[in-house]
C-alpha cells in the first residue's frame, strides 16, 4: 500500500529546516586579562599564576604587555606601592569586553587595614568589582623561588575569587582563607572549600575541580607515596606479630621463644587500618603544603591577603 505522501513530506520539511538553520554557538567564557607592573616576574612564575587559575575558574586568559606602576600609587614614606590606587589604574587599562583584570607585580605594595593606614599585603581585590592586584614581594620572602611562586599562584586564586563576590573564610585551608598578615598561611591552603563552591554555584560563576593547580600533582604523588609505605610498614608489623605469636624466628633477631597471645595484646593494643590511614593523609597533606612545593578586596569592603 503506497504511503500519504504528507507522511514523507514533513520529516523532509523538517530536515530541510533544521539544515538551513546555524549552529548554536556556546556562549564565550569570560576574559581574565594579566597585566604584568614594574620590573618583569619570571615566566615560570607567571605560568604557574595561569595554570592556578584556569585549574579553579572557567576563564579565558591573555596577558597584556609590560607596563610601568603609576607614579601617583607610589607611597614615599614606606616606598611602596599603594594597592587601592594600583585597582584604579587598572580599572583605567581594562580592555573592551574584558571581564576582569589581574595586576602582578614583584614590588612592595600596601592598603589601608582598619587603624593602620599603611599594611603590607600580598593582593587586594575589590570584592564584587573587576580588578585585583597580587604582589611577588612578601610572597618569596624567606622561601625557595619555587615556594614563593606557588604562594603567588594561590594569592591570584584567592584575589579573582574576592572580585566573584567570595569574602574571606574561616574554614582553614581554603583559598579564600585570611593570612592575617602571615605569609606561610598560604602555605596550608589547597582548594576551595564547600561554601565557597557553593556561592560560586549560586552566583552563576561554578569553581572547576582544581586539576592542573601547580601544587595539586605533588600532593596527590606524595600521599599515595606515603600511603604505599604506610601499608607495607602495617604488613611488616602484622608478621613481625605472627612470628612472636608462632615463636618463629625473627629476620632480625633470630631464633625467640613463643609469646602467649593474651600477654601479646595486653603489650600492644591491635593496630586500626582506619584511623591510621586518616592519620596518615593528614601528616601526607601537612608535609606536601610545608615541604613540597615544586614549581611552582577594596572600595566598599576592604579584602585583602
Amino acid at each position: 500500500m503506497r504511503r500519504p505522501p504528507c507522511l514523507v513530506a514533513i520529516p523532509l520539511a523538517t530536515l530541510a529546516l533544521l539544515a538551513c538553520m546555524p549552529a548554536l554557538a556556546q556562549p564565550p567564557r569570560p576574559v581574565l586579562y594579566l597585566q604584568p607592573y614594574g620590573a618583569s616576574l619570571p615566566e615560570s612564575t607567571l605560568r604557574g599564576v595561569e595554570e592556578a587559575l584556569r585549574a579553579f575558574y572557567d576563564v579565558e586568559l591573555r596577558r597584556l604587555p609590560l607596563a610601568p606602576l603609576p607614579r601617583k600609587a607610589w607611597y614615599a614614606p614606606r616606598k611602596r606601592w599603594r594597592a587601592d590606587v594600583l585597582l584604579d589604574a587598572l580599572e583605567a587599562r581594562l580592555p573592551p569586553g574584558a571581564d576582569r583584570i589581574l595586576g602582578l607585580t614583584a614590588e612592595d605594595i600596601s592598603t589601608t587595614k582598619g587603624d593602620v593606614y599603611d599594611w603590607g599585603v600580598m593582593g587586594l581585590g575589590r570584592l564584587g568589582g573587576k580588578t585585583c592586584v597580587i604582589s611577588m614581594f612578601r610572597a618569596n620572602k624567606g622561601v625557595s623561588a619555587a615556594r614563593g611562586a606557588q604562594r603567588l599562584a594561590k594569592v591570584a586564586v584567592h584575589e579573582v575569587g574576592h572580585t566573584l563576590g567570595l569574602e574571606h573564610c574561616p574554614n582553614v585551608g581554603c583559598l579564600m582563607e585570611d593570612a592575617k598578615g602571615r605569609a606561610a598561611t598560604s602555605d596550608r591552603e589547597t582548594d576551595l572549600c564547600a561554601t565557597c563552591r557553593a556561592h560560586l554555584r549560586q552566583s552563576g560563576r561554578p569553581a572547576k575541580d582544581g586539576r592542573g593547580a601547580p601544587w595539586r600533582s605533588k600532593m596527590v604523588f606524595m600521599f599515595l607515596l606515603c600511603r604505599r609505605r604506610s601499608t607495607q610498614c602495617l604488613t611488616k608489623r602484622r608478621t613481625t606479630r605472627r612470628r612472636r605469636i608462632a615463636g618463629a624466628p625473627s629476620p632480625a633477631s633470630g631464633p625467640r621463644l613463643a609469646v602467649s597471645p593474651h600477654r601479646l595484646r595486653r603489650r600492644r593494643a591491635p593496630i586500626d587500618a582506619t584511623s591510621h590511614m586518616a592519620a596518615l593523609g593528614r601528616y601526607a597533606t601537612s608535609y606536601i603544603n610545608t615541604l613540597c612545593a615544586d614549581r611552582l578586596s577594596t572600595e566598599a569592603h576592604p579584602q585583602s591577603h
